[in-house]
Parts: structure tokens; C-alpha cells; sequence
């Protein structure tokens, strides 16, 4: 069941480009398709490693708002180019999008300077939403399949002024 359509009054406002890191080129297209209404107006570059990643970047003039990052592509070992990101470019926030939806690695993406983190088995409208959070400055961490509720209850745990996580985070 679909909730209600997604506040999209940020992207009326300005031309919107996202940047799409990921080695599979039918999950690329499968993300394009999912945020074609989003992306109306706007425009998405692709790339199939980190170092087309880099080179994307490098060129200033794109202006990306928003990466889409998968965190197992040609070149990238665990969170490096999350890292990479947040240390090159600590303005475009980063939204991981990973099969690996692992407790452990989505409070790692959230500590490492993610805004955010879908897992691929997530439903589209899941991951419209969360683009339109983070666009709208606030962050997404949804977490969905085998490890949703060990993921809640670690994201919880990971707030400040909450008990130690446990073993399984």
C-alpha cells in the first residue's frame, strides 16, 4: 500500500542532479526508472566504479545534490567511498544503497556521514521517500528485509544518551 505522495515542493524549486554510483547497469536503470518523477525536471549521471565516481565529481560544473552510492563497486573496499565522499565532497550528501543491509553496516554508513541508507530489496516508493527526505534536509535510514528489526533496535542504540549497542550491532 502506497502512504501519502511525498512532498516534492524542494524540487519545484531548482533543477535536481543525482548522481548514481553503481557497478550494475540494470540496477542503475531500475533506480532511474524508480525516481523518474522525482527526477522530472532534473537530471542523473551515472557510474560504474569509484574512480568514474571521482572523475564525475572532478567536473565541477554537474553540480550534483545527491549521490546514490552502492558500497561494493570496482575500486571501493567496505565504506571507502562513503569516506572518499565525506572527505572530498562533504556538502552532497551521500545515500547508500546496498544489498548489504546489515545492522552493522547501516550504523556504520550513519557514523561514517551517510544521510542515509536503503537496502536494494527495499520497495521504490520506500526509496522516493527517502530522496525526498534527504533533499529536504533531513536524514533516511530505512531499513528493510531479513534485518529490519536488529537494524531499529541498533539505530536506536546509536542515538546519543541510549544504552551500548548490543553484540549484534
Amino acid at each position: 500500500m502506497m502512504g501519502p505522495a511525498p512532498d516534492l515542493s524542494w524540487n519545484r524549486r531548482m533543477p535536481f542532479k543525482l548522481l548514481i554510483a553503481d557497478d550494475h547497469p540494470m540496477f542503475r536503470g531500475a533506480l532511474l526508472h524508480a525516481l523518474a518523477d522525482l527526477l522530472r525536471d532534473g537530471c542523473a549521471l551515472e557510474a560504474a566504479s569509484h574512480s568514474a565516481m571521482e572523475t564525475v565529481l572532478a567536473c565541477g560544473d554537474h553540480g550534483v545534490d545527491l549521490v546514490l552510492l552502492d558500497l561494493t563497486m570496482p575500486g571501493a573496499l567496505g565504506f571507502s567511498s562513503l569516506l572518499w565522499l565525506r572527505g572530498e565532497h562533504p556538502d552532497i550528501p551521500v545515500l547508500v544503497v546496498s544489498s548489504n543491509d546489515h545492522p552493522r553496516n547501516v550504523r556504520r554508513a550513519q557514523q561514517f556521514g551517510a544521510a542515509g541508507f536503503v537496502s536494494k530489496s527495499a520497495p521504490a516508493d520506500v526509496l522516493r521517500d527517502a530522496v525526498t527526505r534527504i533533499m529536504q534536509g533531513e536524514t533516511a535510514f530505512v531499513p528493510h528485509g531479513p534485518n529490519v528489526a536488529t537494524t531499529m533496535l541498533c539505530l536506536r542504540r546509536a542515538l546519543p544518551g541510549s544504552r551500548r549497542s548490543s553484540s549484534a550491532c
